[in-house]
């Protein structure tokens, strides 16, 4: 993380525990489009000259390929030995962070496709929200993210009540 980086935290020279963006997996059914579109367009172009059908071929391909770019470019995810953090952005950047101590409920998210592949969304709410305050989309392993979030819960509880029984 950047030294001026508004918004991210107590200490913002603190490094990441880990730090990682969202997954292609959860969008293989349009990479098939996109190679398959792509796959016709070339093989259009170079037995019969092109045409139309090249470039409408072309044009699907791309545009199916816009909203799992947009999602894997443009989020980033941060877990701190406090807080978690997320990224949206990259001219304007959108930047929200939650301290561990905050997080009441984590509530993981999985498809059928994302079952079989591994993959899924993390959604953590505090009680101040219905709402969730920071969503994790298309992670790799959520379960195992959320298990070691939850450690690292329990470890911050641990170091402030020993805090405070020496504080007694």
């Amino acid at each position: 993380m950047k030294k001026d980086m508004k918004g991210f935290g107590r200490d913002a020279q603190q490094k990441p525990i880990v730090s990682f963006r969202p997954t292609f997996r959860s969008n293989i059914i349009l990479l098939v489009v996109f190679f398959s579109a792509g796959g016709y367009a070339l093989y259009d172009a170079i037995l019969t000259g092109g045409g139309t059908s090249t470039a409408l071929a072309l044009g699907i391909a791309f545009v199916a390929m816009i909203p799992p770019l947009k999602t894997v470019i443009l989020n980033y995810y941060s877990i701190y030995p406090d807080r978690i953090g997320q990224r949206y952005g990259i001219i304007s950047l959108k930047e929200t962070e939650m301290p561990l101590e905050r997080i009441i409920t984590i509530e993981v998210k999985r498809t059928l496709m994302g079952r079989f592949l591994n993959y899924g969304t993390i959604e953590f709410s505090s009680a101040a929200n219905n709402e969730p305050d920071i969503v994790f989309k298309n992670v790799l392993y959520p379960k195992v993210i959320e298990s070691g979030i939850r450690d690292l819960q329990q470890q911050l509880g641990r170091k402030r009540s020993e805090r405070e029984s020496e504080a007694t």
